[in-house]
């Protein structure tokens, strides 16, 4: 089995079989909290549910498992892996800057076969419930390391970026009140089935809002670039 990322909150886990949400989960902008009347462009996979029977059975079984718990499940159309945040307002990045970014990711990505990439098992941290990535070559991050380089190319390299240097990750749901850890791990650890083979054929810009109250989060498309045809 190929090494499995986890996102950092896992750190904040007792140990196996520990689930800590602590508090409700807050998006952040950069570092700080994100105010809701501010959008902010994102560079995500989106794994296109409908397209991904694995991954809808496994996202289905995660939210029957937790099913009652102060838990916000993502709905299907909003699932995404983060490749990184581009923390400026997206208003201040002007039609040029984003044509410019769009150009310099079609080069950088151009070039890169599609691939795929495992998704789970499920992963119960201090924020919510997520889905580590299995990908024993790396691909997904060369991916995020490419669209990093264009961020710099195209909006200049003191561009503020978050969410960057986290081990990629699906999310499936986020906390919004504390629950009972070992009850939720246990659930979770019965979930079945419990990864699922994701293919990876673009990069999808995306313009982000989110309601922190609800934990809900959706995006207007800004350009999808993608990779080239064919499994590597």
């Amino acid at each position: 089995m190929a090494p499995r990322t986890t996102h950092p909150d896992a750190a904040s886990r007792g140990g196996r079989g520990t689930l800590v949400v602590v508090t409700p989960f807050t998006y952040t902008f950069g570092q700080d909290p994100w105010p809701e009347d501010l959008t902010l462009l994102h560079a995500y996979v989106l794994p296109h549910v409908p397209r991904a029977p694995g991954l809808a059975a496994l996202v289905g079984a995660c939210r029957d498992a937790t099913r009652g718990e102060p838990l916000a499940h993502i709905p299907d159309e909003w699932l995404h892996i983060t490749l990184c945040q581009i923390a400026v307002p997206a208003r201040q990045v002007g039609e040029a800057a984003r044509a410019a970014l769009v150009a310099a990711l079609g080069e950088r990505l151009a070039a890169v076969p599609s691939f795929t990439v495992t998704v789970g098992t499920p992963l119960g941290v201090p924020s919510g419930v997520l889905l580590g990535i299995a990908d024993g070559l790396g691909r997904l991050e060369q991916v995020r390391g490419l669209v990093t380089s264009a961020v710099a190319g195209a909006l200049g390299p003191g561009t503020p970026l978050a969410s960057h240097t986290w081990p990629v990750h699906l999310t499936e749901s986020y906390a919004y009140g504390a629950a009972d850890d070992e009850r939720v791990q246990a659930a979770l650890e019965g979930v079945s089935p419990r990864e699922a083979p994701l293919s990876v054929g673009a990069v999808d810009l995306v313009d982000v809002s989110v309601n922190q109250a609800t934990k809900g989060i959706s995006w207007k498309p800004v350009a999808r670039i993608p990779l080239a045809a064919g499994q590597p």
